[in-house]
């Protein structure tokens, strides 16, 4: 029985949400900031810092910088999720970031 487009869709998704799992909270980690942002305006601020302003879009060079920051991060971090104990080594890492934040507050704490 062939597999419906719907049906493949959420699979193909599947795949990717468990490609990119701990992808935010990396790069959040790797720019100490941006818990807030989602990944693609964390790649657009480590891509060019200096010139980030999230509603004007890209120039030319700001496109190819951005570009090429997304590949060569994305590289990065399937490298070290892959040598540093996977996923959840990323996410306690992540979680021991939020907790040196001074504005953290576990949930149920407040």
């Amino acid at each position: 029985m062939p597999v419906g487009a719907g049906e493949a869709g959420r699979e193909q998704g599947a795949v990717i949400s468990r490609l990119l799992d701990g992808w935010r909270e990396w790069l959040v980690i790797q720019f100490d900031a941006g818990n807030n942002l989602i990944w693609q305006a964390l790649v657009r601020r480590l891509a060019t810092p200096e010139e980030y302003w999230p509603l004007l879009p890209l120039d030319d060079v700001q496109n190819r910088a951005a570009s090429d920051a997304l590949f060569r991060l994305l590289d990065r971090f399937l490298a070290e999720r892959e040598s540093s104990g996977g996923t959840s080594a990323i996410k306690a890492a992540h979680q021991t970031w939020m907790e040196r934040q001074s504005w953290y507050q576990p949930e149920g704490s407040a």
